[in-house]
């Protein structure tokens, strides 16, 4: 058991549950019994009962759609819901979740099936599939092919030396014994010179990756001169991909169009805990998933938001201009007195809210694409909804019947819910009447628009309000990607 917490340090990886080990299993078995070629890439000794942040695999362009196939049907199976699925036409993320498990967190695996290996940064040589693949062996350990002793030094090293935040001491020694235990001894590191070869060894024992270039070039020379392994060019190996870009141009437009990123927006009054649950439910998914998840202010991406923030305060100033420095307590009673505006005022503020209606559309429709592009979600910390109730506006009953249909919907509203007097206690900033007249407003455009929609009580403990909105997203994710 030592020696796995050892490897659980080593490789930052992670013990599994039976189900992903199943689906691991079935999945390495699956691609051996219909002879799809394929090979492990690194961190491959501790599978399938430990598993690193994500699980390498190189194939060919020609396997690469049975290889999506066959783990699709084999997630089916094992009931593995797959919550992200990036396809294209020479890779393949898959990122798997079994969330009828949750008893020790989240149980995930994270596929990347590549057609090539960028080897070196900045000329950008790249080892394709089919030189990779000719220096594989079949393991009957493990039961999946990994490349021989040779390659696989080169393609930790490799690995090690383009990677900016580097690693850990104990990735460099592996490194270092490797290269001495395995790679001198076949032959490797002997055509290298005496210089590269110290240059080699200093350098990964201190972590640094400035003084490494030239043992880098030598090792390709080598690589290419004794071991025949061809190492193709960014230009070369664009060019060849630019008909299959062509041909996946269609593939690039469905996922545009296709709704597979999802889009969360947190309702309530200030005080119920919008930004505060927001903000935890975020970094809960990034700590148990490899998502791509952001969050945002809505009020903070307008197109226009500095014009329509100095043109508000004009207008704010030229009418009552003393509500700025009251206190809080004499702030309530002069806003509610607000409740006879003059036409003039009126008029103003309906200009204002269609203005803002007019800079979400576009910030939506950005975000919207940019998310289905890449599968991910995003968090808003405020709804739409909220511009025909900011700042308690007069009710435009017209204006409302006519927008309201063209407001785009987000994939769930999360609905903060507290008693009135406890959302004064936080945050003194509005009345219970206010507060009361929020509730019944933002309930009676949920109920025009049919949004969907979760009320969070937040009256409790912030941890059972975060495990629900972030459960809540997980299975929304999995229905959308299924």
């Amino acid at each position: 058991m030592t020696e796995n917490k050892e490897m659980v340090d080593f490789e930052k990886g992670k013990l599994v549950n039976n189900s992903v080990q199943k689906f691991l299993i079935a999945m390495f078995d699956a691609f051996n019994q219909q002879s799809i070629k394929y090979s492990l890439v690194r961190s491959f000794e501790s599978l399938p009962e430990i598993v690193s942040d994500d699980i390498d695999i190189i194939t060919s362009v020609e396997d690469l759609k049975n290889i999506e196939k066959t783990i699709l049907s084999i997630a089916k199976d094992k009931m593995m819901l797959p919550l992200k699925l990036m396809p294209g036409q020479r890779s393949l993320s898959v990122y798997l979740c079994d969330i009828n498990s949750r008893d020790d967190g989240l149980n995930t695996v994270m596929l990347h099936i590549v057609t090539a290996i960028k080897i070196k940064s900045g000329s950008d040589k790249y080892l394709t599939a089919k030189y990779f693949l000719k220096r594989t062996i079949y393991s009957d350990e493990l039961n999946f092919y990994i490349p021989d002793d040779t390659l696989h030094f080169s393609t930790l090293f490799f690995h090690w030396a383009k990677k900016p935040q580097g690693h850990d001491k104990q990735y460099a020694e592996r490194l270092v014994n490797l290269a001495r235990e395995v790679s001198i001894e076949k032959g490797l590191l002997c055509y290298l010179s005496e210089k590269a070869k110290a240059l080699l060894f200093q350098n990964i024992r201190n972590n640094d990756r400035y003084e490494i270039i030239s043992v880098v070039n030598e090792l390709i020379i080598v690589l290419q001169k004794y071991y025949h392994i061809k190492l193709v060019g960014w230009q070369l190996f664009w060019i060849k991909s630019f008909p299959v870009l062509i041909v996946g141009l269609p593939l690039r437009i469905k996922r545009i169009l296709n709704k597979k990123g999802i889009i969360i927006s947190f309702s309530g009054p200030d005080g119920a805990g919008k930004s505060t649950i927001s903000r935890l439910v975020l970094t809960k998914i990034k700590e148990s998933m490899p998502v791509n998840i952001d969050r945002f202010a809505i009020s903070h991406k307008y197109i226009l938001t500095q014009l329509h923030i100095r043109l508000y305060e004009t207008f704010t100033r030229m009418e009552i201009p003393e509500i700025k420095h009251r206190s809080t307590k004499t702030f309530h009673k002069e806003r509610d007195n607000l409740k006879e505006l003059s036409l003039k005022v009126r008029f103003r503020r309906a200009l204002g809210l269609i203005f803002i209606f007019i800079q979400i559309i576009p910030v939506w429709i950005y975000y919207r694409i940019k998310n289905n592009l890449r599968n991910g979600v995003i968090l808003f910390d405020q709804s739409i909804y909220e511009i025909f109730i900011k700042n308690f506006r007069p009710d435009y009953p017209i204006i409302e019947a006519v927008l309201l249909p063209l407001l785009p919907m987000p994939d769930l509203l999360v609905l903060m819910v507290a008693a009135p007097e406890e959302i004064v206690a936080r945050k003194p900033e509005l009345t219970v009447n206010e507060i009361n007249k929020y509730y019944n407003k933002l309930d009676y455009f949920i109920k025009r628009s049919n949004v969907p929609h979760i009320r969070v009580n937040t009256t409790g403990s912030i941890e059972d309000s975060v495990d629900l909105v972030a459960c809540k997203v997980v299975e929304l994710m999995g229905v959308i990607n299924s």
